[in-house]
């Protein structure tokens, strides 16, 4: 397949991974998200030709530094409150924890969905890629 081939046939699997994850759910979208930051660091065949462990590295680490963000902020908020608690101030305004546990299983379970769809857009991709070379 010659350069020129191979860039049309990459744009045209672009264009139907967009047109399927983009109005999708948020896991579709943070999947998509994934696929875009790789293949912009390694290239679209760089990005066809990396392992199930590299991208679940990548995964890892980004929902690492976005879970310590949260605590991050969290544990501002909640010292904030206890110091607003210490001088007497009357709070409406109270982190509802409970709320915030789902939330963050929601978030953490998308996660995993988005590792999911990305597998199985990069594999659908990887075929489309073959059959057309061959």
């Amino acid at each position: 397949m010659d350069n020129q081939t191979k860039l049309q046939k990459q744009k045209e699997i672009m264009r139907h991974m967009e047109a399927w994850l983009e109005d999708g759910s948020n896991p579709h979208q943070t999947a998509l998200g994934f696929i875009k930051a790789d293949i912009k660091e390694r290239g679209f065949e760089g990005w066809l030709n990396m392992d199930a462990e590299m991208v679940t590295f990548s995964f890892y680490d980004t929902t690492e530094e976005m879970s310590n963000e949260m605590m991050t902020d969290l544990s501002t908020m909640l010292r904030q409150e206890a110091m607003l608690d210490d001088i007497g101030v009357e709070q409406t305004m109270r982190i509802d924890q409970h709320d915030l546990l789902i939330g963050f299983r929601k978030g953490m379970l998308d996660i995993f969905k988005s590792l999911v769809i990305y597998f199985d857009a990069k594999q659908q991709a990887e075929h489309q890629y073959e059959d057309y070379g061959s």
